[in-house]
């Protein structure tokens, strides 16, 4: 299998509920072949749906690194902050998905539920 192949596979099982299956999959495709910005969100979304918040963010942060065009990885990234107690940096997540793409529902949905929660605490948000 070669890494389109694995994070095929990773996409099912993550799918299936399966996302102990799914890391070691990515585990060794990644350590075979390399990693993109796609395996990384990938990773940390198993990571994330086995317990693993914390470990699943600095895979999302990767994600953001090696492809900071794409909204969604700024969303996964914000989301995976907000799990782990970073409110101010799931807030900016989200700010930064949204300057990607203004259609992004789920991120403004995440955005507005969050926002009022910051300005209430008096927390700046981090600066990107």
């Amino acid at each position: 299998m070669d890494l389109a192949q694995i994070k095929t596979e990773a996409r099912r099982l993550i799918h299936l509920d399966q996302a102990g299956q799914a890391v070691a999959a990515l585990q060794d495709g990644m350590s075979q072949f390399g990693a993109d910005a796609e395996a990384h969100g990938l990773m940390g979304a198993a990571l994330a749906r086995s317990g693993h918040e914390a470990a699943a963010v600095s895979h999302f942060e990767q994600a953001v690194r090696l492809d900071p065009a794409r909204a969604p990885n700024h969303y996964n990234l914000g989301v995976a902050y907000e799990r782990v107690g970073r409110a101010e940096w799931a807030l900016e997540g989200y700010r930064q998905a949204l300057l990607r793409d203004p259609a992004f529902e789920q991120a403004w949905m995440a955005y507005y539920r969050l926002a009022p929660l910051i300005a209430s605490t008096g927390s700046p948000a981090p600066n990107s």
